[in-house]
Parts: structure tokens; sequence; C-alpha cells
């Protein structure tokens, strides 16, 4: 039993439900300090910040705080996000240092402890810095 394969474009293109960018949705930088491989050392990283609110947001507003892989960023969750926002949901996304708009030279990129712990305490200084206590 062979397999037909077939490079050929058909006329059928396809269509991909878009949610539009929302007016309470923000994609911005904010300078975070973590702790880097050395003891005592901090480095400082403008790390990409997503956020997105529900627009009736109150304290007891639901939160959802998503964190991409590597490569990503935290644009990768834009669709889900912009739907969980218009069901009272808030959705915050950040960009790993040297993803998204998080900038980092190539010469720091080791400096920083990129693996499962090391990524949890950039969650969590990330979280810190923006008041997310829940």
């Amino acid at each position: 039993m062979g397999i037909n394969c077939s490079n050929r474009v058909h006329n059928h293109t396809p269509v991909k439900e878009v949610v539009p960018r929302l007016d309470n949705e923000k994609y911005y930088t904010l300078p975070i300090s973590f702790q880097t491989r050395t003891s005592g050392e901090r480095m400082t990283v403008d790390v990409g910040i997503w956020d997105v609110r529900p627009f009736n947001m109150t304290p007891l507003t639901p939160l959802v705080v998503v964190v991409h892989g590597t490569p990503g960023s935290s644009q990768n969750f834009e669709d889900i996000g912009r739907k969980l926002a218009g069901h009272d949901i808030r959705v915050v996304g950040f960009d790993f240092p040297g993803e998204g708009k998080s900038r980092l030279l190539r010469q720091d990129i080791y400096r920083l402890d990129h693996s499962t712990e090391g990524k949890y305490h950039m969650l969590t200084t990330v979280l810190d810095a923006l008041a997310i206590t829940r």
C-alpha cells in the first residue's frame, strides 16, 4: 500500500480565527533585576510584559499567568489571552530574558540561570515586580 504525497497548492485558504487586539491590552518593557549565577551579583534586564485586562476588572478578577517555552514569547498566548479577557479574566505574561521584547546581549545569556529552578526564580521576581501576590 503506497502513500500518495503531493506538493501541489490547493485553492483552499486556511481560515484562522483571530481575536483583534483589545484597547485594554499592553505589551511593554519593565526593568527587572535578576540574580545571576554569581552569588550576590544582579543584572537588570528590560523584560517584555504582556498584560490584557477585562474592561470591568476588580481586585477579585481571576488571573492567569502564562509562561512561554524556548524559543517563544508571551505573544504566543495572544488569541487565548484576548478570549479569556472577554470572559472577565486578566492574563499576564512575560518574556524570559533573551526572548520576545526581553533583549539580552549574547555575552550575558549565560550569566542567568535558565534551568527549571532558575526560570522559577525569574518568574517569581517578575511577579514581585508587578505586585502580583495571588
